[in-house]
């Protein structure tokens, strides 16, 4: 694996140094010395005797003394390892894997969430359980009975009653997700009135939904009655939110908007403590039209989604092409347009270009380890979340899975199974998982620097394959892309 990735961006060279983690700047006559090293091994005033080399170094107008000035620079960056003579030889090794860790994450967990139904009204054309992905099983409009839920609800009650401490109380965030929840309002109600009637000391439960809004006028009474937290899928004006339909192909905004003024207007309390949105980047919206519409209506915020880009059916690559929009650029119109915006600034752009030089250079530190033992760490985390160690999600069907965003395949689990849960199957599950994917991360640019949720692959033939793997084309054409929007950028950044 090469060490040193030269790539460019429309305006400038750089050089990153995969072994020591840093970005360097190349300038013109930088970047024609590191070429002929790359090529010949050795860097000297011999390059004039190569025709294409040196015709590139006139048309720079330099002297000859600039270009030997030039020569020991960048063979004294070579000689002080700026620049890498030697190949880096990843060492991936996964943390060890227990059964005590994973019963560890089940205890602790923050975060019970529910699919109460896998029936929608809505027909979204960027659904991910639409046409537009790969779909491994079809949903079959199933919803969760009580009973399923209660003997999940119990069971870690037991186990969170034997773990809580006094001076460790225990506050769970259980969340209802669908299809559209609220098409199975009787058992979000059966769930919220037995946990509200657990007397347990030191735990407690709040409640959040995600919802279409369609149904929200009907049952916000209690919802408004149990503090529940809504999150409100809203892609922006009627123009804006056209992807998201009926399931006759009517458009669901006048529903939608007709709800959410409601609450707006005679719940205005509520409304401003419990009520956000989450909007999708479409080709038919942007971050300022979304931010813009929001924000006047209700006065709010929303957080900006972009469609996931893994599992895309190819059948369907035209439509999804269509109706995809780069973030990263969107973000930078934003910008322009509004640079002392805040939370365009420091809720969008800025957490996301801290998350980029953070993973890719060496000024990061996950943990105090990394600064005391930052060379012989035993192992690396894969990246994505241990299982259960945020959240427990039970699907209508009653698979028990680690986030709502992940296949049923990746269940650990089913309500129907004794024990709940198997922590040595769970541990011995998850083991198999990382080592299919040992030898791509071993070999992939972005090894140790990766955020990418391992339950979010691909499945082939029994084997996981990473949507983001990254050989070395690859990844020099993700640096150049990042390093094009920071140079955009460039100008806002310094008056932020």
């Amino acid at each position: 694996m090469d060490t040193n990735i030269l790539f460019k961006t429309n305006n400038n060279n750089y050089l990153y140094n995969l072994k020591e983690m840093q970005f360097y700047y190349m300038n013109p006559i930088m970047t024609i010395l590191y070429e002929f090293y790359k090529e010949f091994g050795i860097v000297s005033e011999d390059i004039y005797n190569y025709y294409e080399y040196n015709k590139r170094i006139i048309a720079l107008s330099l002297t000859k003394k600039e270009v030997l000035y030039y020569i020991k620079k960048i063979n004294f960056y070579m000689n002080n390892n700026i620049i890498s003579k030697s190949h880096t030889e990843p060492k991936i090794n996964w943390e060890k894997i227990s059964p005590q860790l994973m019963k560890y994450q089940v205890i602790n967990t923050k975060v019970l969430l529910f699919e109460v139904t896998e029936k929608c009204n809505l027909d979204c054309v960027y659904c991910g359980y639409n046409e537009l992905y790969i779909q491994d099983e079809h949903r079959k409009s199933t919803s969760l009975t009580f009973k399923k839920a209660k003997i999940l609800i119990d069971e870690l009650i037991t186990l969170w009653t034997n773990n809580i401490t006094s001076s460790n109380n225990k506050r769970v965030l259980v969340g209802f997700y669908g299809g559209e929840p609220l098409l199975n309002f009787g058992v979000i109600k059966e769930i919220v009135e037995y946990l509200q009637n657990i007397n347990q000391t030191g735990l407690t439960f709040d409640f959040r939904m995600t919802t279409n809004a369609t149904l929200l006028k009907k049952y916000i009474k209690f919802l408004i009655k149990n503090n529940f937290r809504i999150l409100i899928s809203l892609d922006g004006d009627r123009f804006a939110n056209s992807f998201r339909i009926m399931k006759n192909g009517n458009e669901s905004f006048s529903r939608v908007k007709m709800n959410v003024d409601y609450v707006f207007n005679n719940h205005s309390e509520y409304f401003d403590k419990y009520v956000h949105f989450n909007s999708v980047l479409t080709s038919r919206t942007s971050f300022l039209k979304t931010h813009d519409f929001i924000k006047s209506n209700y006065g709010k915020a929303t957080s900006i989604s972009a469609l996931a880009g893994s599992n895309v059916n190819e059948e369907k690559k035209e439509l999804y092409k269509k109706i995809y929009k780069n973030r990263d650029r969107s973000y930078i119109e934003a910008l322009k347009s509004d640079p002392k915006n805040e939370f365009f600034n420091k809720t969008l752009y800025v957490p996301r270009l801290e998350s980029f030089l953070k993973a890719h250079l060496k000024l990061r530190v996950f943990n105090i380890n990394e600064i005391l033992y930052r060379s012989s760490l035993p192992f690396v985390r894969a990246r994505g979340c241990l299982p259960f160690s945020l959240k427990i999600f039970l699907s209508s069907r009653g698979d028990l899975l680690p986030c709502e965003k992940i296949d049923s395949k990746f269940a650990f689990g089913n309500i129907s199974k004794s024990p709940i849960f198997d922590y040595n199957l769970i541990a011995q599950k998850y083991k198999n998982y990382l080592d299919s994917l040992f030898d791509q991360c071993n070999k992939c640019y972005k090894s140790g620097k990766c955020g990418y949720c391992l339950f979010l692959s691909n499945e082939v033939k029994g084997k996981l394959i990473c949507p983001e793997y990254m050989n070395k084309s690859r990844f020099n054409n993700f640096l150049s892309d990042k390093f094009s929007i920071l140079e955009d950028s460039e100008s806002i950044l310094y008056e932020n």
